[in-house]
């Protein structure tokens, strides 16, 4: 007998939790809370492969998470499939599920609704066996837990263990976020780390233009509850700037009041200053000695000292 079993899956793409026409406040490429650490893969182990006949799995369903762009790009018709295996025996809070994604894209209107000359594409992780297994984005894997609710006629809000929904709040630019969380278990504390790929239409074939892995914990008894709480927490944010055709990231120490790292996610540009911030130490001291009034002065985050290197 098969040591999985294969289950597909589709997100309801009017799910109140992650419906597609959602306008957050950043964009959902981020932590969405503070985190113990952030790992940023700007070349991730992730390829898109492009598959030579229709796929079997996305096959028995007629519906997936339908995007359409009116900017420049080759497919301005995407559709997104989600599936996933999960192990046949029974499954704990650390045991995983794989995700496959697939999609289909299409050049025109009409075949975008006719469903001929349409291509359709299978995100692989490329990375060998050596590879962080706890990054989720590298091994596409999830917590197995999260799709319990999939079965025994569970509704479609019971399904949702991955959001897929616009990167940007336009449809003009073909970047679409991906979401999914891996629990990695432990004793006395909750360790998981929540996962997002960043998936970039702009050119054919399609790319993971860059990924983010939001490790947290929390304690789960009396000693480990204090230690969680004295770990230093990153939030990042991120805004898409039109004019610079780029995401403006900001990593933040949490709580608020703390340092912070400002930059654009694509590029090299230097990100401007916030509005309370000097640009470097004599400039700081400059400042201090002609100002009429001496009000608290920040160095930006490219701030340097003297003799620094960095």
């Amino acid at each position: 007998m098969s040591k999985a079993i294969c289950f597909l899956l589709l997100i309801a793409a009017g799910g109140s939790l992650f419906a597609q026409d959602a306008k957050p406040k950043h964009s959902p490429f981020g932590c969405s809370e503070g985190a113990v650490s952030v790992d940023l893969d700007k070349e991730p182990a992730l390829r898109f492969r492009l598959l030579d006949r229709y796929p079997e799995g996305p096959n028995s369903y007629s519906k997936g998470h339908e995007f359409s762009f009116t900017g420049d790009s080759p497919f301005p018709y995407i559709k997104v499939f989600l599936t996933a295996t999960v192990p046949e025996a029974s499954v704990g809070t650390s045991s995983e599920a794989q995700l496959t994604l697939y999609a289909q894209t299409a050049e025109s209107s009409a075949d975008y609704h006719s469903g001929r000359n349409t291509q359709w594409w299978k995100l692989e992780s490329t990375a060998g066996s050596d590879s962080d297994a706890r990054r989720g984005s590298i091994t596409l894997t999830f917590e197995a837990s999260q799709i319990a609710g999939c079965f025994n006629g569970g509704g479609a809000s019971d399904c949702s263990f991955a959001d897929v929904v616009l990167a940007t709040p336009n449809n003009e630019v073909p970047l679409i976020s991906v979401g999914f969380t891996k629990n990695l278990g432990g004793a006395n504390a909750a360790n998981w780390v929540a996962s997002r790929l960043l998936l970039d239409f702009r050119s054919s074939p399609p790319r993971v233009a860059i990924t983010a892995d939001c490790s947290y914990n929390e304690g789960g008894g009396a000693c480990t509850a204090y230690d969680s709480q004295q770990m230093q927490r990153t939030n990042l944010r991120c805004d898409w700037k039109g004019d610079a055709r780029d995401f403006l990231c900001a990593e933040e120490s949490a709580p608020e009041p703390g340092g912070h790292s400002d930059f654009y996610l694509f590029g090299d540009n230097d990100a401007l200053l916030r509005t309370d911030e000097i640009a470097s130490f004599s400039d700081a001291l400059l400042k201090f000695k002609t100002a009429d009034t001496k009000p608290p002065l920040r160095l930006g985050a490219s701030a340097q000292f003297p003799g620094s290197t960095s």
